[in-house]
C-alpha cells in the first residue's frame, strides 16, 4: 500500500469535497479506468510527436490510450500566464529544505516529505514502500475556466472609486479576486494600482503575509480580501507557520485549446 488513502480512492471520491459537478466531468475521468498518466513537454510539436511514436513503439499492447490532451504556452508577453485568467502564475511555489539552496525573499521553505515520499516531513514514510522513495503524488486536473466571461463580470461590475476611471476600477475588481494585477504585483503591496516592476521582480513579488504596522491582520480587507484567490491559497500570517506548511503542493498549468476562448 502507498499509504495515501487518498490516491487509491481515485478523484471522483473527492469530486463533492471539491465542490466538482460529475455531471460536467468528461467521462474518461470517471471511476478507475485511467491507470497512469504520461506528461511530454518540448518547444516543438514535432519532438512531442516524434517521442510519443517511440513510447507507443516501446510499450506497443501493454498500454492503451484512452486520452489525450495538448497545451500551450501563452504566445509573446503572455508567457508565464497560464493559469487564473490571464494573471502571472507560478510565483509563490514552496522551497524544499535541502533542495532550494537560495530561497526567494518570501518564499516558504518546507521540509522535503511534504513533497517527496520518504524524505523527512513525510509523516508515513516508515510504512511506505521503498521503490516510492523520492517520488510523489501527482493530481491531474484539467479544467474549464470561462475567461471572457471573467473579463465582462469584472467589466460590468467595475468598482467606483473617486479618481479611478471605469477601466482602472475594472482592474482593480479583478486584482482583488485574484490577490495579484495581472503583472503579477500583489495587490498586498501595491492595493490600488498595478506595479509592473513588482511583479516582475523575484525578490520582491513574493515578499509579503497580509500584516501591515497599525492594522489588524483579522479584520483589515484595505490591501488584500479574505476571499481572494492568493490568500485562501496561501493564507501566510492568517494561520500559524505550522498549519501554513502542512499542506503546500507544487503546482504546474498549461492551457489548453485557442486563445481568447
Amino acid at each position: 500500500s502507498l499509504q495515501d488513502g487518498e490516491f487509491p480512492s481515485g478523484q471522483e471520491n473527492d469530486a463533492p469535497t471539491l465542490g466538482d459537478q460529475l455531471t460536467k466531468w468528461l467521462p474518461v475521468f470517471r471511476g478507475k479506468q485511467i491507470h497512469g498518466v504520461i506528461l511530454l513537454a518540448s518547444d516543438t510539436d514535432a519532438n512531442i510527436q516524434t517521442t510519443l511514436a517511440n513510447i507507443q513503439t516501446s510499450l506497443d499492447t501493454s498500454i492503451k490510450q484512452i486520452y489525450n490532451i495538448s497545451g500551450a504556452a501563452r504566445p509573446g508577453s503572455q508567457a508565464g500566464h497560464e493559469r487564473i485568467f490571464g494573471y502571472l502564475d507560478g510565483i509563490s511555489q514552496p522551497g524544499l529544505q535541502g533542495f532550494t539552496t537560495t530561497p526567494l525573499p518570501g518564499q516558504q521553505v518546507v521540509a522535503p516529505g511534504l513533497i517527496l515520499a520518504g524524505q523527512d516531513g513525510d509523516i508515513t514514510a516508515a510504512s511506505r514502500p521503498a521503490w516510492t522513495t523520492g517520488g510523489s503524488f501527482l493530481v491531474f486536473r484539467q479544467l474549464r475556466q470561462l475567461v471572457p466571461e471573467f473579463n465582462k463580470f469584472v467589466q460590468d461590475n467595475a468598482l467606483t472609486i473617486p479618481g479611478l476611471t471605469h477601466q482602472q476600477g475594472s482592474d482593480l475588481l479583478g486584482a482583488r479576486l485574484i490577490g495579484r494585477w495581472k503583472s503579477g504585483a500583489p495587490i498586498d503591496l501595491t492595493p490600488m494600482a498595478d506595479d509592473p516592476t513588482l511583479g516582475a521582480d523575484p525578490q520582491r513579488n513574493n515578499n509579503f503575509n497580509f500584516t501591515h504596522p497599525g492594522s489588524d491582520i483579522l479584520s483589515d480587507q484595505s490591501h488584500c480580501p479574505f476571499a481572494a484567490h492568493i490568500r485562501k491559497v496561501s493564507p501566510r500570517a492568517d494561520i500559524t507557520v505550522t498549519e501554513a506548511t502542512k499542506r503546500r503542493i507544487m503546482r504546474s498549468s498549461i492551457p489548453y485549446g485557442p486563445e481568447g476562448v
